[in-house]
């Protein structure tokens, strides 16, 4: 009787303590993947604000190299 009782504690212990290790990785593994989403988040949206920068400079930069270029010539 006693025997029995106390495997069924270990098992319920052990079922436990595996689920809790279960759970800590997949929230360590949850983190880790929203670090990286973030990141990659980030370094879009960089890459967004660049080439609008550079699509909306750029014609005003060539309009003012002509000017002074043809400013040079005359």
């Amino acid at each position: 009787m006693r025997s029995k009782n106390f495997r069924f504690v270990f098992t319920l212990y052990f079922i436990i303590f595996g689920i809790t290790i279960a759970l800590f990785g997949s929230l360590v593994g949850y983190k880790i993947q929203m670090i990286d989403i973030q990141e990659r988040i980030d370094k879009n949206a960089e890459e967004v604000a660049f080439n609008k920068k550079n699509n909306l400079f750029k014609p005003i930069i060539d309009k003012m190299d002509a000017m002074v270029f043809a400013l040079s010539k005359s």
